[in-house]
């Protein structure tokens, strides 16, 4: 008979040996071990497809978002127009992404001028007079210049509310409350109250006739020169310097300056029994108070 070979020593004539088996998991026969991986397989794919399609949806989104940046940047329009509007304005109410400058126009009507900048979507305009207030608002939709410069012509005796990077008001009698974030707000030849308020930047004022002035600035100066006896200056400047010219021939003021890092003065003579009051401060920086030229 002939001998067969088997695993742990060499054949023996008659006698084939023990069986030798593969190793199995009791209970599961190979066929089901087979039809297990392949589910396991199968369950996985449809997870890995769901993870390729969202890895492809961001890529194309960044893709898509640089695509609008670079056009935003390479597609400038500049748009013009004017607004005339008939009826009674006593307050013109201004928010502008932008410069603003407010002036007399004719006292039958208001004009509105504007200038905008921008790359593919154009700034959002909105203009409504009720009640003798006019609202204007001019607001760049995405900041990425995107510019604005808005013209007013309102009646003398108007009062304003002006919110925009650069403010100029001039000529009005109403009073008027501006500010601005990051600018400056420019004052000439006014005769009703003031309130302007900059973050950082400057609020200059001359030809001043009104009775009240409040100037507050984060960083930058204070600059007034009045060409009326005010009633009451207050200026304060968190950094920065304050200036402040005022006519002594037809006055007395009570006048406090101080300066909690810096140099305070006023070549103005103080009259404790005055009630036109000058006050200011600044944290870190100089002040003076002098006569007007």
């Amino acid at each position: 008979m002939t001998g067969v070979d088997l695993p742990g020593g060499p054949a023996v004539p008659g006698d084939h040996g023990p069986a030798v088996a593969a190793p199995s998991d009791p209970g599961r026969s190979p066929a089901s071990t087979g039809r297990d991986t392949a589910g396991r397989v199968g369950a996985l794919v449809p997870f890995r497809i769901l993870a390729v399609g969202f890895g492809l949806l961001i890529a194309l989104t960044a893709i898509g978002g640089a695509a609008f940046a670079a056009a935003n940047l390479l597609v400038r329009t500049t748009e013009t127009d004017t607004i005339e509007i008939a009826g009674s304005v006593e307050r013109v109410v201004v928010d502008v992404h932008g410069s603003v400058t407010i002036e007399p126009g004719a006292e039958d009507g208001t004009v509105i001028r504007r200038s905008s900048t921008f790359g593919l979507r154009r700034p959002r305009v909105r203009t409504v007079l009720e009640d003798g207030v006019l609202v204007v608002r001019v607001r760049c939709v995405g900041t990425v210049l995107c510019t604005n410069d808005v013209h007013i012509e309102v009646p003398r005796a108007a009062g304003a509310t002006v919110h925009a990077s650069e403010v100029r008001v001039r000529g009005l009698s109403g009073d008027v409350r501006a500010e601005s974030q990051g600018g400056s707000i420019r004052l000439h030849d006014l005769s009703g109250d003031v309130v302007a308020e900059v973050g950082g930047g400057e609020v200059s004022g001359d030809g001043l006739r009104s009775p009240s002035v409040r100037a507050t600035v984060g960083a930058g100066a204070i600059d007034l020169t009045f060409a009326a006896a005010p009633e009451s200056i207050e200026a304060d400047v968190t950094a920065g310097a304050i200036v402040i010219e005022l006519p002594v021939t037809e006055a007395t003021y009570r006048i406090e300056v101080s300066a909690t890092s810096g140099e305070s003065r006023s070549s103005v003579e103080s009259d404790p029994d005055s009630p036109r009051l000058v006050r200011a401060h600044a944290a870190t920086g100089d002040v003076e108070v002098r006569p007007a030229p």
